[in-house]
């Protein structure tokens, strides 16, 4: 709304500035515009300015009772995650409840009723009790202010309670297992755990939706360490696994892992510290013993371990976690609370605003009217200046005639005219005659009035030299009467850059077509090398192995000799083929040996094929460890001038240097590579070499390198590269 303010005072002292700054261009050119307005005008323009300033404030009252209506659902949102804490905090006792019943359950069953008997029904009571509880706070729940989707989860949980009797006598009377009651109380709490993470939906908040996510996954966890208890203590009471036992034991460890993972990644540090205690502290030691040999017998069974030693060891895990998850429940019934607060301070701040920003409304506009004729006084002056002098070339012109009215000394001196000379020209005597036309389009119908317009123009100086310049037109509209302003900008720089940039563009496109003519010719080659050699080599092989084990039903022990060497040579010759082929894809040697043995390798090689070329190649020093970009760049180089050498330059001589620098050219240790031949270098119209030239050189300038090629036609050619070395 500032800025709003800000550009009505501009456009109040805007719209009186342009006459006088009008009349004072046309000043001594026999054109008189009339500054003076009537209080008929000034009035006028004050209407404007109150219906500038009503609908600011107008729209401002718009966004503040959107804002108050946003923070009103708010707070009631927030009230109803207060609710839904609370129905949590008595949902996790709950589950507590049923996780030590559950437990309990398991060594009675596993023991046939032997143990925990008076324990299981002590822990009833506690269960149901629990149960009573959220009853009670069930029943003072508005569940129109919840969504359906949450109620469904809600309902879905409640809907065991009918059955938990059922179960519980079936318990007691051992006509259960102990696997079916432990899965039964693990449904159970797992869908009034998916109760509490169905509560980050119906969040608005971000912040708590995370606190809930993260409280959730610390549910899951401690859930499935309950589980763990109930499993294993069945386990050690019957003395073994029983069917699919270990690998649902495994699960559960594994599931624990990623819930207390994802707990501690959406935790805060205060919780993680708390966990963390928690899970180093001695119990959480003794419950790793209990799984080693858990572990160690699986199979066997006989755990020689006590049930209640390790009930109390994880029970006493389980009531630490308890205390953590009663601690989590605290802050975040805390956080709600503060989130709530803030949103009802929030609303008072919105009501004060809007009072506040209405009685500024009435006395800043009083204000800006005045001040915008106090300050069109002292700022006329100014703003003339600022036109007269301004960098950029402004320019006059009516458009009925074509006669330039006014210029400032920018415009003129761009064209090396003096602004006394300017007055007695015409816009077409700016132009070349081959932009003349669509001069005149642009000054005479290619500007509408609130419309500005650039275009690129040739002008032509006093000297006679030609200038491009971007041109922006806009209307000017004075007592009924059109005339047409343009600023000009020199973009001969521009233009120069942008035909710089053409060209390079031009040369990326051949050097990208030649690296896609030169891949398909390279698999044209390996796919050739495939079918012709290694197809054939391995064809052989196989008809050969036919007759061999023909021959061996017979005993022909001559021709399986004779067979098997032919076997052995044609192996050899795949060897050999598979090697030339992969060392074209990458030479094996510069990876094995590094960069000094592969050039050596490769050009021991081209010496091989052009018995007549003399080929000499010197290591000046040793070289430090390099970067892989480094040694392929530096050996597809050498590759490339060998292949132009032998190619195209009937040389009896070749030298190839390779030198390391700790800083010649570059402010860091460098390569220098120097290749030399004496052959009939590249002559004028030998398009043959020009591609390759540019990928070397793209090659080298990508590691910021520089490439140097010295022809000399009947001569040879020597070309000289310089590779800062990164280490490897």
């Amino acid at each position: 709304m500032g800025i709003y303010l800000f550009a009505i005072v501009r456009y109040g002292r805007a719209r009186l500035i342009l006459i006088s700054i009008w009349d004072t261009c046309l000043e001594g050119q026999n054109l008189h515009v009339d500054e003076t307005m009537t209080n008929n005008q000034l009035t006028i323009q004050k209407i404007k300015l109150v219906i500038l300033f009503a609908l600011p404030f107008f729209i401002f009252l718009c966004i503040a009772m959107h804002q108050i209506d946003q923070h009103s659902q708010y707070a009631n949102d927030i009230e109803r995650v207060e609710k839904q804490a609370q129905l949590s905090i008595r949902i996790s006792a709950l589950v507590h409840e049923l996780q030590k019943e559950r437990g309990d359950s398991g060594i009675y069953l596993s023991s046939q009723g032997s143990l925990f008997s008076k324990e299981l029904n002590e822990q009833r009571e506690k269960s149901d009790q629990s149960f009573e509880k959220l009853n009670n706070f069930l029943s003072h729940l508005d569940r129109t202010r919840y969504s359906k989707s949450f109620l469904r989860v809600l309902d879905d949980a409640l809907l065991y309670r009918n059955s938990l009797e059922d179960l519980r006598n079936n318990i007691i009377s051992n006509r259960i297992s102990a696997t079916e009651a432990i899965n039964y109380f693990s449904t159970v709490n797992c869908r009034f755990l998916d109760t509490i993470e169905a509560t980050a939906h119906e969040n608005p908040d971000p912040e708590l939706v995370l606190d809930i996510l993260s409280y959730t996954s610390f549910l899951r966890g401690k859930e499935l360490v309950g589980i763990e208890r109930a499993l294993i203590s069945a386990t050690f009471t019957q003395d073994y696994f029983s069917l699919n036992g270990y690998q649902k034991f495994i699960q559960l460890v594994t599931g624990q892992k990623i819930y207390h993972s994802e707990f501690l990644r959406l935790s805060t540090t205060e919780l993680k510290r708390k966990f963390t205690q928690i899970t180093s502290g001695s119990d959480f030691e003794k419950i790793h013993q209990y799984r080693s040999i858990a572990h160690k017998n699986a199979v066997s069974g006989v755990f020689g371990v006590q049930v209640a030693d390790w009930f109390t060891v994880v029970t006493s895990v389980i009531d630490q976690l308890k205390a953590l998850e009663d601690f989590i429940t605290g802050e975040f019934k805390q956080k709600a609370l503060a989130k709530r607060i803030k949103s009802s301070d929030l609303l008072t701040k919105w009501y004060c605003a809007i009072l506040f920003i209405s009685v500024l409304m009435v006395l800043f506009g009083t204000w800006v009217m005045k001040r915008i004729r106090i300050a069109f006084q002292h700022k006329i002056d100014e703003y003339r200046s600022l036109f007269e002098y301004s960098s950029a070339g402004m320019v006059v012109v009516d458009p009925r005639t074509g006669k330039i009215l006014f210029c400032n000394a920018s415009f003129a001196s761009s064209l090396e005219f003096d602004k006394n000379s300017m007055a007695l020209l015409k816009l077409d005597d700016l132009h070349p005659d081959e932009a003349k036309s669509d001069m005149l389009s642009i000054f005479n119908g290619g500007v509408t009035p609130y419309n500005v317009c650039k275009h690129e123009l040739l002008f032509r100086r006093k000297g006679g030299s030609l200038m491009p310049a971007e041109v922006s037109v806009f209307p000017i509209r004075i007592e009924g009467r059109q005339y047409v302003a343009g600023s000009i900008k020199d973009i001969t720089q521009r233009r120069k850059v942008m035909d710089e940039n053409s060209s390079l563009l031009s040369e990326n496109r051949k050097l990208l077509r030649r690296n896609y003519s030169l891949q398909e010719i390279e698999r044209r080659e390996i796919a050739g090398e495939l079918h012709d050699q290694l197809g054939q080599e391995m064809v052989g092989i196989m008809l050969q192995a036919d007759h061999l084990n023909r021959f061996s039903t017979t005993g022909d022990l001559q021709n399986i000799s004779s067979i098997a060497s032919n076997i052995g040579s044609r192996v050899r010759s795949l060897i050999v083929c598979t090697r030339d082929l992969t060392n074209k894809l990458r030479p094996v040697t510069l990876d094995r040996l590094g960069l000094e043995s592969a050039l050596s390798e490769l050009i021991e090689d081209w010496s091989k094929l052009n018995y007549e070329t003399k080929f000499n190649f010197k290591l000046h020093n040793k070289l430090p460890d390099l970067n892989d970009q480094i040694s392929i760049c530096v050996f597809r180089v050498v590759q490339e001038n060998l292949t132009n050498i032998g190619k195209y330059a009937k040389a009896s001589d070749v030298s190839i240097a390779l030198r390391y620098d700790e800083g010649v050219e570059f402010d860091g240790p460098a390569l220098t590579l120097e290749i030399k031949d004496d052959g009939v270098g590249i002559q004028n119209n030998d398009q043959k070499h020009g591609m390759g030239i540019a990928g070397m050189r793209e090659r080298i300038q990508s590691l910021g390198g520089t490439f140097h090629l010295i022809n000399k036609p009947d001569q040879g050619v020597k070309i000289v590269a310089h590779i800062p070395v990164v280490a490897s």
